[in-house]
Protein backbone atom coordinates (compact mmCIF):
# COMPACT_ATOMS: atom_id res chain seq x y z
CA UNK A 1 0.00 0.00 0.00
CA UNK A 2 1.34 3.41 -0.99
CA UNK A 3 1.60 6.31 1.42
CA UNK A 4 -0.25 9.56 0.95
CA UNK A 5 1.54 12.56 -0.50
CA UNK A 6 3.33 14.64 2.09
CA UNK A 7 0.99 17.33 3.39
CA UNK A 8 2.86 20.50 4.44
CA UNK A 9 -0.12 21.40 6.65
CA UNK A 10 1.15 18.72 9.04
CA UNK A 11 4.48 20.57 9.22
CA UNK A 12 2.69 23.86 9.89
CA UNK A 13 0.67 22.33 12.72
CA UNK A 14 3.73 20.64 14.24
CA UNK A 15 5.82 23.83 13.98
CA UNK A 16 2.96 25.85 15.49
CA UNK A 17 2.67 23.48 18.44
CA UNK A 18 6.44 23.42 19.09
CA UNK A 19 6.69 27.20 18.70
CA UNK A 20 3.75 27.98 20.99
CA UNK A 21 5.04 25.48 23.56
CA UNK A 22 8.52 26.98 23.57
CA UNK A 23 10.13 23.73 22.36
CA UNK A 24 11.84 25.46 19.42
CA UNK A 25 13.50 28.85 19.20
CA UNK A 26 13.57 29.92 15.56
CA UNK A 27 15.79 32.82 14.53
CA UNK A 28 14.74 35.82 12.50
CA UNK A 29 15.56 35.97 8.81
CA UNK A 30 18.63 37.97 7.79
CA UNK A 31 16.82 39.87 5.04
CA UNK A 32 13.23 39.55 6.23
CA UNK A 33 13.07 40.10 9.98
CA UNK A 34 9.41 39.00 10.07
CA UNK A 35 10.39 35.52 8.86
CA UNK A 36 11.10 32.82 11.44
CA UNK A 37 13.90 30.41 10.46
CA UNK A 38 14.68 27.00 11.94
CA UNK A 39 17.34 24.54 10.80
CA UNK A 40 17.06 21.02 12.16
CA UNK A 41 18.28 17.59 11.08
CA UNK A 42 15.59 14.89 11.15
CA UNK A 43 17.10 11.56 10.07
CA UNK A 44 20.47 13.38 9.91
CA UNK A 45 19.29 15.38 6.88
CA UNK A 46 19.19 19.20 6.97
CA UNK A 47 15.72 20.72 6.91
CA UNK A 48 15.08 24.45 6.72
CA UNK A 49 11.71 25.65 7.97
CA UNK A 50 10.53 29.21 7.48
CA UNK A 51 7.35 30.68 8.91
CA UNK A 52 5.38 33.87 9.04
CA UNK A 53 3.58 34.46 12.33
CA UNK A 54 1.18 36.96 13.85
CA UNK A 55 1.79 37.10 17.59
CA UNK A 56 2.25 33.39 18.42
CA UNK A 57 0.13 32.06 15.55
CA UNK A 58 1.96 30.63 12.54
CA UNK A 59 0.11 31.91 9.48
CA UNK A 60 2.22 30.43 6.67
CA UNK A 61 5.12 28.00 6.48
CA UNK A 62 7.56 26.70 3.90
CA UNK A 63 10.02 23.89 4.50
CA UNK A 64 12.92 22.60 2.45
CA UNK A 65 14.77 19.29 2.37
CA UNK A 66 17.61 18.25 0.08
CA UNK A 67 16.53 16.63 -3.16
CA UNK A 68 18.57 15.13 -5.98
CA UNK A 69 20.98 17.67 -7.48
CA UNK A 70 20.08 19.34 -10.77
CA UNK A 71 22.91 19.84 -13.27
CA UNK A 72 25.31 18.95 -10.44
CA UNK A 73 24.04 21.74 -8.16
CA UNK A 74 22.04 21.53 -4.92
CA UNK A 75 18.28 21.32 -5.09
CA UNK A 76 15.78 21.60 -2.26
CA UNK A 77 12.33 20.06 -2.35
CA UNK A 78 9.90 22.53 -0.89
CA UNK A 79 6.50 22.29 0.70
CA UNK A 80 4.31 25.17 1.83
CA UNK A 81 1.08 25.67 3.69
CA UNK A 82 -1.11 28.49 4.92
CA UNK A 83 -3.28 28.17 8.01
CA UNK A 84 -6.91 27.98 6.78
CA UNK A 85 -7.84 31.04 8.89
CA UNK A 86 -5.33 33.14 6.92
CA UNK A 87 -5.88 31.91 3.37
CA UNK A 88 -6.66 34.13 0.38
CA UNK A 89 -4.51 36.96 1.79
CA UNK A 90 -1.39 36.36 -0.30
CA UNK A 91 0.57 34.80 2.57
CA UNK A 92 1.59 31.71 0.60
CA UNK A 93 3.15 33.84 -2.10
CA UNK A 94 4.72 36.12 0.52
CA UNK A 95 6.38 33.32 2.48
CA UNK A 96 7.68 31.62 -0.67
CA UNK A 97 9.19 34.84 -2.07
CA UNK A 98 10.79 35.79 1.24
CA UNK A 99 12.25 32.31 1.62
CA UNK A 100 13.72 32.46 -1.89
CA UNK A 101 15.43 35.73 -0.89
CA UNK A 102 16.83 34.16 2.28
CA UNK A 103 18.03 30.97 0.58
CA UNK A 104 19.74 32.86 -2.24
CA UNK A 105 21.41 35.20 0.23
CA UNK A 106 22.73 32.41 2.46
CA UNK A 107 23.89 30.02 -0.23
CA UNK A 108 25.54 32.72 -2.36
CA UNK A 109 27.40 33.93 0.73
CA UNK A 110 28.68 30.39 1.23
CA UNK A 111 30.02 30.14 -2.32
CA UNK A 112 27.34 27.95 -3.89
CA UNK A 113 27.28 28.96 -7.60
CA UNK A 114 23.72 27.78 -8.38
CA UNK A 115 20.74 26.66 -6.32
CA UNK A 116 17.49 25.03 -7.40
CA UNK A 117 14.16 24.47 -5.68
CA UNK A 118 11.43 22.06 -6.69
CA UNK A 119 7.89 21.38 -5.57
CA UNK A 120 6.01 18.16 -6.29
CA UNK A 121 2.28 18.91 -6.05
CA UNK A 122 -0.73 16.67 -6.54
CA UNK A 123 -2.64 17.48 -9.70
CA UNK A 124 -5.76 17.75 -7.52
CA UNK A 125 -4.33 20.55 -5.32
CA UNK A 126 -5.53 23.57 -7.27
CA UNK A 127 -4.46 26.24 -4.76
CA UNK A 128 -0.88 24.96 -4.43
CA UNK A 129 -0.56 24.50 -8.18
CA UNK A 130 -1.74 28.06 -8.76
CA UNK A 131 0.87 29.43 -6.34
CA UNK A 132 3.62 27.20 -7.75
CA UNK A 133 2.87 28.34 -11.32
CA UNK A 134 3.32 31.96 -10.22
CA UNK A 135 6.21 31.64 -7.76
CA UNK A 136 8.23 28.72 -9.11
CA UNK A 137 7.55 27.96 -12.78
CA UNK A 138 4.69 28.24 -15.24
CA UNK A 139 6.02 25.16 -17.06
CA UNK A 140 5.68 22.16 -14.72
CA UNK A 141 6.48 18.58 -15.69
CA UNK A 142 3.93 15.81 -15.17
CA UNK A 143 5.15 13.07 -12.86
CA UNK A 144 4.03 10.44 -10.40
CA UNK A 145 4.72 11.15 -6.73
CA UNK A 146 7.19 8.50 -5.54
CA UNK A 147 5.61 8.20 -2.07
CA UNK A 148 1.95 7.98 -3.00
CA UNK A 149 1.86 6.97 -6.64
CA UNK A 150 -0.50 9.90 -7.27
CA UNK A 151 -0.33 12.01 -10.44
CA UNK A 152 1.59 15.18 -9.67
CA UNK A 153 3.30 18.18 -11.20
CA UNK A 154 6.97 18.99 -10.64
CA UNK A 155 7.84 22.69 -10.58
CA UNK A 156 11.53 23.63 -10.74
CA UNK A 157 13.17 27.04 -10.33
CA UNK A 158 16.82 28.03 -10.45
CA UNK A 159 17.11 30.65 -7.68
CA UNK A 160 20.49 31.86 -8.94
Amino acid sequence: MKNQMTDPMNALESFQSAFAGGFIAPQKGEIHQDLLVLLDHPNDEPRFTYALAEKNAVTALANFILADPINGFPCFNMGYAVDPKYRSKGLGKEVVQKVFDELANGFKRNGVPHLYVEAIISTSNDHSNKLASKAISNNPTSCIDSESGEPALQYVKQLF
